[in-house]
C-alpha cells in the first residue's frame, strides 16, 4: 500500500478511535489507559475497538466541567 493510502487510514482510524472517546465521555465514562498502544486492536474490518478498562472510571454529573478540568491539564 502506498504512504498516501496509509496516511489516510491512519486519519480515518484516528477518527473513528475519537469518536469512541467521545462517545465515552458523554456516558461519563473515561478509559485512563489511553497511552497504551495495545489497548486499541483493530477488527479485520478495519474498526477500531478499545479494551482492557481496569483503570476505567465513571463519573457521574457535570461532564462540562470535567472536560475542561481534563483539557488543562493536557494543555499545561
Amino acid at each position: 500500500m502506498s504512504s498516501a493510502g496509509e496516511g489516510s487510514q491512519l486519519r480515518i482510524a484516528h477518527r473513528a478511535i475519537r469518536t469512541l472517546v467521545e462517545r465515552m465521555h458523554n456516558n461519563h465514562v473515561s478509559h485512563n489507559d489511553l497511552h497504551t498502544e495495545q489497548n486499541v486492536v483493530v477488527e479485520v474490518s478495519g474498526r477500531p475497538r478499545l479494551i482492557d478498562f481496569q483503570l476505567a472510571s465513571v463519573h457521574p454529573g457535570r461532564p462540562g466541567r470535567r472536560r475542561r478540568r481534563m483539557r488543562q491539564r493536557l494543555t499545561g
